[in-house]
C-alpha cells in the first residue's frame, strides 16, 4: 500500500518518533522505535515501540505516561524480543 503524506505530516510524524525515541532508549527493555500505519485507517501513521517483552519497564513507563498517543500519533507495542546489528561482529 502507498502512502501519500504532506510533508509537513511526515516530518512531524518523523520528529515526533525521534523524540519519543530519545526517552525510551535508555529504559529497560527497549529495543528500538519505528512507523506503521493504523489498521483501518489509510494515511495515518502510528508509532511502534519495540520492546524486548511486553512486560519490560519501557512498556510500563509508556502505559503509564502516554497512554496510547504521544504527540497525537497512536502508539503501539510491539514485542520483538531485541534486535542485533548483523555484519558488524567482530572476528577474532
Amino acid at each position: 500500500m502507498l502512502l501519500i503524506m504532506t510533508d509537513e505530516l511526515a516530518t512531524s510524524v518523523i520528529l515526533a518518533k525521534k523524540e519519543l525515541g530519545r526517552e525510551l532508549r535508555v529504559l529497560e527493555g527497549f529495543a528500538g522505535i519505528g512507523m506503521g500505519e493504523v489498521k483501518g485507517r489509510r494515511n495515518q501513521r502510528s508509532i511502534r515501540v519495540y520492546v524486548s517483552s511486553i512486560r519490560a519497564p519501557v512498556a510500563r513507563y509508556v502505559h503509564d505516561h502516554y497512554g496510547d498517543k504521544f504527540h497525537g500519533y497512536p502508539i503501539a507495542i510491539v514485542e520483538s524480543g531485541g534486535f542485533r546489528a548483523q555484519g558488524l561482529e567482530r572476528k577474532l
